[in-house]
């Protein structure tokens, strides 16, 4: 078996529902580690890619963006950004302040206590706020 054959077979297809999940992961700023847990069958270095594809959907051509996006990945990118998650979340949940809490950060989305830190901050807040300690 030749280099090429071998590494075909070694390629993974994304499935839609695979997409969403690291698409939504990548978009609450989640780490790859903590997306690659919601695949566990893809190694974690494809998953790696697939974020560095939301990446380029995200800001553009910048540093460590990858532009092979696949056309399922970008009509699934613009499927949930022109979804307005406040709204939906908004919704669907009231804060309990045992099971949901409203997220402390900027957001104001309210979220279940596992999606928060200890600080009551959806990973999206936390990943903003520890942006900006960095720049100082």
């Amino acid at each position: 078996m030749n280099t090429i054959t071998k590494t075909r077979e070694n390629n993974h297809r994304w499935t839609r529902d695979e997409n969403i999940l690291v698409t939504r992961a990548y978009l609450d700023c989640k780490s790859v580690s903590e997306a690659q847990l919601l695949v566990p069958d893809i190694k974690i270095n494809s998953v790696r890619m697939k974020y560095a594809n939301c990446l380029y959907l995200d800001k553009g051509s910048v540093r460590t963006a990858l532009k092979n996006v696949s056309k399922e990945h970008e009509a699934i990118w613009n499927e949930i950004k022109e979804e307005d998650v406040s709204d939906y979340w908004d919704e669907k949940l009231e804060e309990d302040g045992e099971t949901y809490f409203m997220c402390a950060g900027i957001c104001g989305r309210v979220m279940h206590y596992e999606d928060t830190n200890e600080f009551q901050m959806c990973g999206r807040c936390e990943h903003d706020t520890q942006k900006k300690s960095r720049r100082k």
